[in-house]
């Protein structure tokens, strides 16, 4: 079966897609990714080997009227390539990830009766979701709070499909030392590291046995390793693809709210601290933390009131009470979405 995957526009819409994409290959489906041609976009074939269809899309850079101005000639502009492209690879179904990149391939698909399949990874479903889900023929969230912004009987909640070298993965209580994970998000955090570095270093001044994994963002890699003093008990990396070992190693975790961090913890079992990203499209990273924190899987922290000695003080708390990082971690894990592409693939075969 022909299936075709748009999941462009930014790693946590397309790492989900190439996990799907994975998946669909394995069982002997021809699969085409398509993706925008961005630039962010660069790290697709270290993780996709086969071919990749390109529908131009971008985001627009401006707001209010001019803004749907330039949407509407984007779109004008893209829907025709996105036509052509799927009627030479006649897919048999479409899955979007969303994002801006997903609304030409479906209206190009809903011209070419094919079967549309939307993935929404947040918990506010954002304008662009929201659009090409009145031409969907099925809407796939992961969190089911998002239910409510889709139309009755469209839905079907599948979690998040997250990299497979991740499932399997499992969180354990620690016993004696204590591993704090720091993520800032892909693009990292100056906001975060720097808070997260003086939290830790009040921590071990006060002599708990604890180590850091702090993951910087590339750019601020070498800030960061300046932040901790020399014989510090921290690693540094400003990107790593040793994220399963790392995860295996995780009593706690502190991270943005990506949907797809949040799936990973989750899958893994490992309690967290969200710092959610501010003033991100809709504040949607706000949503999806709490989430997390009315599942009882994590503690949601504001970044624009948030201290170092508050994030210390919360970070004390679960030091010293290993079973409440019990209880977070099995919260999580009832939550985990080791089975979300299966339940994709199965849901558009059906079809």
């Amino acid at each position: 079966m022909r299936i075709a995957v748009t999941c462009g526009g930014t790693g946590g819409h397309m790492f989900p897609g190439i996990a799907v994409a994975d998946e669909l290959q394995k069982q002997g489906h021809d699969v085409r990714l398509i993706l925008s041609g961005r630039g962010v976009e660069a790290g697709a074939p270290d993780r996709w080997q086969d071919k990749i269809i390109v529908v131009p899309a971008k985001t627009t850079g401006v707001k209010g009227k001019k803004k749907i101005w330039r949407y509407a000639r984007l779109f004008l502009y893209s829907t025709p390539i996105a036509f052509l492209k799927l009627l030479k690879f006649r897919p048999k179904a479409i899955l979007a990830m969303g994002s801006y990149t997903s609304i030409a391939p479906i209206t190009a698909a809903f011209f070419l009766r094919i079967p549309r399949f939307l993935h929404e990874s947040n918990v506010l479903p954002g304008a662009a979701n929201k659009l090409a889900s009145r031409l969907a023929t099925k809407v796939f969230v992961a969190f089911d709070a998002s239910m409510k912004y889709f139309k009755k009987g469209k839905c079907e909640v599948v979690g998040m499909p997250i990299r497979e070298n991740i499932v399997g993965v499992k969180w354990t209580k620690p016993e004696n030392a204590f591993t704090i994970t720091i993520m800032g998000g892909s693009q990292g955090s100056q906001a975060v590291n720097q808070k997260a570095a003086d939290a830790m270093k009040q921590l071990v001044a006060e002599g708990l046995d604890i180590n850091v994994i702090h993951i910087a963002g590339k750019a601020n890699e070498a800030d960061v390793k300046a932040m901790y003093p020399e014989n510090f008990p921290a690693e540094v990396y400003g990107f790593t693809d040793k994220m399963p070992e790392i995860y295996s190693r995780t009593s706690l975790c502190i991270s943005r709210a990506g949907a797809a961090s949040c799936f990973e913890l989750c899958t893994c079992g490992i309690p967290s601290i969200m710092i959610p990203l501010p003033r991100e499209a809709n504040d949607h990273q706000r949503y999806n933390a709490q989430a997390m924190e009315e599942w009882g899987a994590s503690k949601m922290l504001l970044q624009d009131s948030l201290t170092s000695n508050e994030l210390a003080t919360t970070i004390r708390v679960y030091y010293n009470n290993r079973e409440l990082l019990e209880k977070m971690s099995f919260s999580a894990f009832s939550h985990n979405a080791a089975d979300s592409s299966n339940r994709v693939l199965a849901s558009i075969l059906s079809k």
